[in-house]
């Protein structure tokens, strides 16, 4: 790369990482000058990577299901989801089989998917009363359950009050070690940019950024980037080796 003059772009691949995983790789800078790290703003200019998160997964911290039976004295009783891709169907049956398996007075339980409404009706075929209670890795959001507003039943049936969201991550934040940004960030400090994950698992996410989110370089010594990429739980977006990121970052002169 020449002389920044007005504009420059820097392709990079994680493959070529001296560093890291593919979701939290560095990148080595010394092939370029001091003088072309002076005052620059750097921001993304287009981003490719697969999404191959799965919606629940351990490390996303939401594949548990949490719940107490009334035969019981303050037991909370815990099952894993396995980590797949869930339509709402499979998601009700999942749901059932981790229940049945995890009930300790041998409830049969039955979870329901509505179609028209995305919600999940639990009912126990005895009448048991239950509830579902928070916990560690809790997928309440997914079942369509707000934390902030206490789900505390003790009923033999309920649905729960909002669809449910098995969507996986809303975005991906591309972070740097960047230490400071300029007036045009949007973002945190150290955010080069937040990507709204528009594609379903499998497919691949091109981005092309339209704004002028940028970051400033004011370090004539700076010899590696870091990028990490986080989800909206700000977990790590975990990618395979075989699946590599592509960025391409737009340099400017500040």
């Amino acid at each position: 790369m020449s002389n920044i003059n007005d504009q420059s772009f820097l392709f990079i691949n994680s493959q070529d990482k001296i560093g890291g995983s593919n979701y939290d790789f560095t990148i080595s800078l010394q092939s370029l000058t001091a003088s072309n790290l002076l005052n620059v703003n750097v921001g993304i200019h287009t981003i490719q990577f697969a999404n191959t998160v799965y919606p629940l997964n351990s490390v996303r911290g939401n594949n548990t299901i949490y719940w107490q039976e009334d035969n019981d004295t303050g037991i909370t009783y815990s099952a894993v989801l396995p980590e797949t891709n869930y339509t709402g169907t499979t998601f009700a049956s999942a749901l059932k089989v981790v229940l049945d398996a995890g009930t300790g007075n041998g409830y049969a339980y039955t979870v329901s998917y509505d179609t028209s409404s995305k919600k999940i009706t639990i009912s126990e075929a005895t009448n048991g009363p239950f509830r579902v209670v928070d916990g560690t890795n809790s997928l309440h959001r997914e079942l369509g359950w707000d934390v902030d507003t206490v789900m505390d039943f003790k009923s033999a049936s309920y649905e729960i009050g909002s669809p449910i969201d098995i969507s996986g991550s809303k975005y991906v934040d591309v972070i740097t070690n960047l230490g400071t940004r300029n007036i045009n960030s949007t973002t945190t400090a150290n955010t080069l940019f937040r990507i709204p994950l528009t594609v379903s698992f499998g497919s691949v996410e091109l981005y092309q950024n339209e704004t002028d989110d940028t970051l400033f370089i004011a370090n004539d010594d700076l010899s590696q980037l870091r990028f990490t990429l986080r989800d909206d739980r700000d977990r790590a977006f975990q990618i395979p080796f075989n699946q590599p990121i592509s960025i391409t970052l737009k340099l400017t002169e500040a």
